[in-house]
């Protein structure tokens, strides 16, 4: 039931109402545009470089602001994607808002154009057609174009007035092909014969004026194209058509279309919150101010500025044009902003209270006068006289400055204190911990049980909808991998979908953990934590792609056209499905407690380590046996309509004694684009199931997680081969220092008994031949120890760059503690690293770039100090063919007992600033 059913409303007036709050209800219960201030002074006119009718030298002067109090100012940006014409102007509305493709996409723009195949051998074609079948050169060919229009009442009017205003200027005013009254961006690039017919005035009397006027009297700000109002009202077109690159440049000129970030739904680029601007002025003087309480909620970047595209038809990269520098300006928060000013006088002014979540908080920001070429004169743009500023808080402490000078040349104030800005990060905005344990091998539910439990649990509750569901994920093999569906499986039952057997020996089959216990241990919103209720449970469905023994080479736009190799056994979840039930009583998320529901697909594949029990290592079952263990991955991107789009990661374990099995889950799902404060998700209301048979299954839960950048550029970081980056590690003297300065490891003799402990479990626990500790006592700690072909021992420290830090702990009693945000991750100790050759131990060949780690944590201002906690590796980390480690360790703690730890270790991302990391994990622990 749902709350739109409660109100007793009519079938169509409830679909009605429930799109005019999709559209119009507010996410956030503060502003969401662009900039908020609390005052403004600029130029002459409106602020804005669009439309400046005074010219650039026609500056505000004289001004006083006196015994003012500027407080208590929230934003939290909501970014549009635009599309931006080949005229350069953004396709909007007649109000001049922005056609909001992100909302009106049937999949949220994961890919932007469908797949098409050859009949014969299913071979990419060169162009993307219509969704019919089409004869070309004797072959049949047959397209299914994922990127639908779904629209709203709003763009849909869009549409039917673009449409009217064209057959409108035909028919009153010129009768022309060119397209070029004002509410048609479709501008020919050349009148020739073909392109342009002549046109016949319809009504002489008009001037250029006259049409002017009545387009703004009749069809406002109206701006579209032609290709975009094609692609929204022809069924089977291609989004991705408008984004080509015609080699004809008239072609190219004349229909390009470009999609745009960090903008508003006015275009406006994203600035944040500010509490005094003063742009273009001149003679300002500042007494008795107070500017406090200034915050920004918004992202830094939004998901789309994150993101790029490979069109299929001709292979182009789209990456989205940025409307602001790196730097994000919409996270950012100023207390006072002066740019392009001049003789500004601050006496008795306060700055305090500026908060930022993920951009820059700066207390007095100044921008120099140097691109105002009408005054050359030498003159003081700022002085200062009893100024203060406090209290700044930012998305790391690397991004607080009290003075800001040049943009972001930042510097400190100086008053005569010492400055603390602090050591802290953010969290997420939202994380949820889940997790499953069980006393067998993963039951997973056949492709009918699933479909059964998918349409009576979700809101994919008919034959139809599911359809669409495995159809989107069938897409996405398509459109990402490159994975080749049989022709006309477009037309397919549902049923015939469910499991469907791939050229040459792999499959695509539906499934579901079913009555699973798949249960949310912890939730949090921000700063705050909180306990799940019993029954807080997940619902999971997946659509999931098995290569055969032959492999497959993957292509799409993850593989590209060389193409990357899928041994047997890699698995790809092409669409799945979170049903989360019981988080509605979560500080405010979702408060009618109805069921959440976000579509998930997988960022890359994932593969199996298959691990053999090693001869002296504690076996995972008390019975003995042979033993074995199977360790995977999560690492799929959520999408969710309220909570934005966000990545679930984690680690799977299956552990095989020989007489039995056990499988284990330690998963967690990050937010971070979206402020969770909606009151719409499914809309399906489902009551609590009372879980008295759940048991976590370690005591104590530490959720850890790095995003640090580390400046080196991709074919210098050893990515493809290491499980961490060679900039992740300092080595030699580094290690050796972390030890004394952050762990009970003070003596040079603690540290060597440390090395030598590693060094006899490389040669008795691993095997490791080559290991010889007595030959090493008396070499220097900080030394190299080379144990031939390559391989080498030496002491090692996390680079405080990789951000690792500690979230949240989930206690013994089930309640959930926010760990500080100063709760930094420090790691050092010995690794091994494998070299070219590859090592033997007893029970397997360790490859090239495999790590093996022994060393100590320490948790950083712990809710009880700083927590120090040793490790070892249980298992070597073994990189898999797409860059991506599970790490699993063993822990010891005196007060929190044995664990373990399980890091799933990512590709690193490109950033204009170098490879951001992405390591996820838990540290769990069985109690003293």
């Amino acid at each position: 039931m749902s709350r739109l059913d409660e109100a007793g409303l009519a079938l169509e007036d409830a679909s009605l109402l429930h799109d005019a709050i999709k559209i119009f209800a507010p996410r956030v219960p503060v502003p969401d545009g662009s900039v908020m201030y609390g005052m403004i002074f600029n130029h002459l006119g409106t602020p804005g470089d669009d439309e400046n009718h005074y010219g650039a030298g026609e500056e505000s002067a004289e001004i006083v602001i006196q015994d003012t109090v500027i407080h208590d100012l929230t934003i939290k940006l909501s970014e549009v994607t635009a599309i931006l014409n080949s005229d350069g102007k953004f396709s909007q509305g007649p109000v001049r808002d922005l056609f909001r493709v992100l909302e009106v996409v049937s999949n949220r723009l994961t890919t932007l154009d469908g797949v098409a195949f050859h009949h014969s051998s299913n071979q990419y074609h060169d162009d993307c057609v219509n969704s019919y079948d089409v004869e070309d050169h004797g072959y049949l060919y047959r397209l299914r174009t994922e990127v639908a229009y779904v629209g709203d009442v709003v763009h849909d009017a869009y549409l039917a007035m673009w449409q009217l205003a064209n057959s409108y200027y035909e028919a009153q005013i010129y009768a022309s092909g060119c397209g070029n009254f004002g509410s048609n961006a479709t501008l020919p690039w050349a009148y020739d014969v073909g392109r342009c017919t002549q046109g016949v005035p319809q009504n002489p009397h008009l001037n250029g004026r006259d049409t002017v006027l009545l387009q703004k009297k009749y069809f406002g700000g109206l701006h579209l194209s032609e290709g975009l109002y094609k692609w929204a009202t022809t069924s089977g077109a291609s989004l991705g058509d408008l984004f080509v690159s015609r080699q004809v440049s008239e072609d190219r000129y004349s229909s390009r279309h470009s999609l745009v970030c960090d903008v508003d739904t006015m275009f406006h680029a994203m600035q944040g919150a500010i509490g005094v601007r003063l742009e273009e002025v001149r003679h300002v003087y500042m007494k008795n101010v107070n500017v406090r309480n200034i915050s920004s909620l918004g992202d830094q970047h939004g998901p789309t500025c994150m993101a790029r595209w490979r069109l299929l038809s001709n292979k182009e990269d789209i990456i989205p044009e940025r409307s602001v520098a790196d730097e994000g300006g919409g996270a950012n928060a100023r207390g006072l902003h002066v740019k392009i000013s001049q003789q500004v006088e601050l006496n008795d002014v306060s700055i305090s209270h500026i908060d930022s979540d993920e951009g820059f908080a700066i207390g007095i920001d100044i921008a120099p006068d140097e691109n105002d070429r009408s005054d050359y004169r030498d003159q003081r743009a700022v002085s200062f006289d009893d100024v203060r500023v406090e209290a700044l808080t930012a998305g790391r402490k690397s991004m607080v400055a009290r003075l800001g000078d040049d943009q972001f040349n930042m510097k400190e104030f100086k008053t005569g204190q010492p400055v603390d800005n602090g050591n802290w990060f953010r969290p997420p905005k939202l994380v949820i911990k889940q997790e499953i344990i069980l006393p067998t091998a993963l039951p997973v539910a056949d492709p009918a049980a699933s479909l059964a439990l998918l349409k009576s649990n979700t809101s994919y509750n008919t034959d139809e909808k599911a359809r669409g569901f495995l159809l989107d994920g069938a897409a996405q093999l398509g459109n990402k991998y490159g994975v080749r569906f049989p022709d006309g499986y477009q037309d397919w039952p549902v049923d015939q979908l469910l499991f469907v057997p791939l050229e040459p020996d792999s499959f695509v089959a539906f499934g579901s953990l079913g009555d699973t216990e798949y249960t949310a241990t912890a939730v949090c919103v921000g700063t705050t934590c909180s306990k799940p209720p019993a029954g807080a449970v997940i619902l999971d469905f997946f659509y999931v792609f098995f290569t055969g023994p032959s492999g497959i080479t993957l292509n799409g736009t993850f593989g590209g056209n060389a193409g990357k190799f899928a041994p047997p056994g890699t698995a790809i979840v092409s669409q799945g499905l979170y049903v989360h039930r019981g988080l509605g009583i979560i500080d405010g998320l979702n408060p009618n407690a109805e069921d959440v529901e976000s579509i998930y697909y997988a960022d890359c594949p994932f593969s199996n380590i298959n691990y053999p029990n090693y001869p002296n290592y504690p076996n995972p079952n008390p019975s003995g046996g042979s033993g074995s263990a199977t360790v995977s991955y999560i690492n799929c991107v959520v999408d969710n309509p309220i909570l934005g789009r966000g990545r679930a990661t984690g680690t799977t374990i299956t552990n095989n004694s020989g007489e039995s099995t056990t499988f284990v889950v330690q998963n967690a799902v990050f937010f971070d684009d979206e402020w969770p404060d909606a009151a719409t998700s499914s809309g399906r209301i489902t009551p609590l199931v009372s879980q008295p048979t759940f048991h976590r299954e370690f005591q104590t839960d530490i959720v850890v997680f790095a995003d640090g950048v580390l400046p080196v550029s991709r074919s210098r970081s050893g990515a493809d081969i290491l499980p961490y980056l060679f900039a992740h590690h300092y080595t030699h003297e580094a290690g050796i220092k972390f030890l004394r300065r952050w762990t009970s490891f003070k003596l040079d003799s603690e540290i060597r008994a440390l090395r030598r402990n590693f060094l006899v479990a490389l040669r008795d626990t691993f095997g490791i031949g080559l290991v010889q500790p007595d030959d090493w006592n008396d070499t220097p700690l900080h030394a190299q120890i080379d144990l031939g072909r390559g391989n080498t021992v030496v002491p090692y420290e996390v680079n405080h760059l990789s951000n690792q830090r500690a979230l949240l702990k989930v206690l013994p009693d089930n309640n959930v503690e926010q760990l500080g945000l100063d709760s930094r991750l420090h790691e050092g100790g010995f690794r091994l690293l494998v070299g070219n050759s590859g090592i033997d131990t007893s029970a397997q060949h360790l490859p090239f770039g495999s790590l093996i780690l022994q060393g100590v944590y320490v948790i950083e201002n712990g809710s009880t100090g700083n927590i120090e906690i040793s490790f070892r590796s249980k298992f070597p980390m073994i990189t898999d063919p797409w860059s991506t480690v599970t790490a699993v360790q063993e822990l010891h703690n005196p007060a929190l007992g044995d664990g373990e730890a399980r890091i799933m270790i990512a590709e690193p991302s490109p950033t204009p600033m170098g490879q951001k990391i992405n390591i996820r994990g838990n540290f769990g622990f069985r109690g003293p």
